[in-house]
């Protein structure tokens, strides 16, 4: 078997995006860039177990603390320290756990008609072509709401779409 690196795939991929019909053109804000890679420095699974073991150490120190009658402020401190870096490490782990919920699909369907609802009766609100790349919103039935990169949104039938996440 034959293992590609990640600059050919890279390059297969650019490839085929530029064969997209659909050319959407979003660029991130920076801050919206920076928070992104803050979160992807670790897998969601990391940052659970980080969130766990200071946790863990955090109990420890309160544990101490109480147990103890007279209390070292260098505990106070480490203790009080640790509590801000614990509800640090707890806002990227929910990030974390947000962004890697939400479901990624593409548009399988030659054309796909996106409406402003989730059914045949709703109206029109666009026209998106195979091979475009969104995000699921919201689930009813046959149809997904879906989110374009640009932050559009509308409403998709399911067999429109390939879904390439779990």
């Amino acid at each position: 078997m034959l293992f590609r690196s990640d600059k050919e795939i890279n390059a297969n991929l650019k490839f085929l995006r530029e064969k997209i019909v659909d050319q959407i053109k979003y660029e991130r804000p920076v801050p919206q860039i920076m928070w992104g890679k803050i979160i992807s420095i670790l897998t969601f699974n990391e940052w659970t177990i980080l969130c766990v073991i200071l946790y863990i150490i955090f109990m420890s120190l309160l544990i101490y603390s109480t147990l103890k009658r007279d209390i070292d402020s260098e505990v106070i401190f480490y203790r009080n320290l640790l509590s801000i870096i614990l509800c640090v490490v707890l806002i990227f782990f929910i990030a974390s756990y947000l962004e890697n919920r939400q479901l990624e699909a593409v548009i399988t369907a030659e054309e796909a008609e996106i409406k402003n609802g989730p059914g045949k009766n709703y109206s029109k609100g666009f026209i998106l072509h195979e091979g475009m790349e969104v995000y699921i919103e919201n689930d009813s039935g046959d149809w997904v709401e879906i989110i374009l990169p640009n932050g559009l949104k509308g409403w998709v039938e399911k067999n429109n779409i390939q879904f390439t996440k779990d």
